[in-house]
């Protein structure tokens, strides 16, 4: 569907206002899981190839942490990076329902995590060919 920016631009605000989710800073990782899914949906001409991603992503994380020590996960998705623009990868990763952190270690450097401040983390690295829909 060929929407205008005014159109795609309503229609994310009136998807974020039925999600129950604000258009800024999200408060919870629900709220900003809520917040790619309008953005995805809204915004992207293609919102399938980023759901679709998601779930890749949601399973290749879960089958990490369940093999390790730990609840949660420091999700680093460079090499994905190198095949899928930042923009789809980033709403694809918060549908997952990881929220953006930066790396003390590696200033500037984007990663994603479920964890409450202070809680150890699996070190989880995405594929470069996670996920192979499209790009």
């Amino acid at each position: 569907m060929n929407l205008t920016r005014g159109e795609r631009s309503a229609l994310h605000c009136a998807m974020l206002s039925a999600l129950g989710a604000s258009p800024g800073e999200p408060k919870s990782p629900e709220e900003s899981a809520r917040q790619a899914y309008a953005e995805a949906v809204a915004l992207h001409d293609d919102p399938a190839q980023i759901l679709n991603m998601a779930d890749a992503i949601a399973d290749h994380v879960f089958a990490a942490v369940y093999d390790s020590d730990c609840n949660f996960a420091l999700v680093d998705p460079s090499p994905l990076l190198e095949s899928w623009p930042d923009e789809i990868v980033d709403c694809a990763i918060r549908i997952a329902g990881y929220r953006r952190t930066l790396d003390g270690r590696q200033p500037g450097k984007q990663r994603y995590t479920d964890a409450p401040a202070g809680e150890p983390c699996a070190k989880v690295t995405l594929p470069r060919d996670l996920f192979e829909g499209g790009e």
